[in-house]
């Protein structure tokens, strides 16, 4: 029982302070409840994996693949990028991937002697949807551009986090080897496409065979759109410095870098190799995969 108004006084504002205090604690909790949007790591792996007309012997790809299974299986990753591929190799690869999406690019005559792009995309992650264009002054339909030896196109693929829901693009290229206004042209139209079909500014990989050196002038205008991921890598880049080995296992420097993958502001990449593991002494490719973990 209140005895004095000073008594008064003074339940009254015990009470309010208890009444701040629980709203306090309600506002923590709120707070506490509402997750920190998770950062996403995954890995991706780019590959020219060669394709299996021509060659015979211990390169042909009967006796190359059972080594290619074995380096995917040392190296797991969510996304997988394959240039060269033929129908038999896509068939191969769709058979022996089950918990992947195989997404190919649609677009060339699925005969024996056609080479095409290949995403594998993990089950984990779900596909929003996927296209590709020709590289050429005409992407919308079937064509040879510039001084191109042969028609080249550009696969993309929006993919989606199935747990932390972030959305991101991955573009699977694979330029011309000869035409060197090619290059740089579908390295422009890349942009152009990129920048139209990303209308969200969402993060985005573009990666793939560019047949293009280092100090060439395509690589180095690129890199004004995106970074190099070797470059930007937090830890110190692991393996060759070049992607090219000719199939030649006694040869000890490999200069010629010519597989990249490139990533927008927004993607950190924590590290990078370039795989040059021999299995049977025997590289599975004449291309060193490049791979890289990341996180946005």
């Amino acid at each position: 029982m209140v005895n004095s108004l000073k008594d008064f006084h003074i339940c009254k504002i015990t009470l309010m302070e208890k009444i701040k205090f629980l709203i306090l604690l309600v506002l923590l909790s709120s707070c506490a409840s509402k997750k920190i949007p998770e950062k996403k790591t995954i890995t991706l792996l780019n590959y020219n994996i060669r394709y299996a007309q021509e060659d015979v012997g211990d390169i042909s790809w009967s006796n190359r693949n059972v080594n290619f299974l074995q380096l995917i299986k040392d190296n797991p990753a969510e996304i997988y990028l394959f240039q060269e591929p033929t129908k038999d190799q896509v068939f191969f690869l769709e058979n022996q991937f089950p918990a992947f999406h195989l997404i190919e690019n649609g677009l060339r005559p699925f005969d024996s002697l056609s080479t095409h792009n290949v995403m594998l995309i993990h089950e984990s992650l779900k596909i929003i949807k996927h296209d590709a264009f020709w590289l050429s002054e005409t992407p919308d339909k079937i064509s040879r551009g510039w001084d191109a030896s042969t028609e080249r196109i550009c696969q993309y693929v929006l993919v989606k986090d199935k747990i932390s829901k972030k959305e991101f693009y991955v573009f699977n290229v694979h330029l011309d080897r000869k035409g060197e206004e090619s290059k740089r042209k579908s390295l422009e139209l890349i942009k152009q496409k990129a920048k139209e079909i990303n209308t969200k500014n969402l993060p985005i990989f573009i990666g793939g065979d560019f047949n293009s050196m280092e100090h060439t002038s395509q690589i180095q205008d690129f890199k004004d759109f995106l970074r190099d991921s070797k470059e930007v890598s937090l830890t110190p880049p692991k393996g060759p410095s070049g992607t090219f080995n000719f199939f030649d296992v006694n040869r000890e420097n490999f200069p010629y870098r010519i597989d990249y993958i490139f990533v927008s502001d927004s993607i950190k990449v924590k590290k990078y190799e370039v795989i040059d593991t021999k299995y049977n002494n025997q590289f599975p490719s004449d291309h060193f995969p490049v791979k890289i973990e990341v996180e946005f």
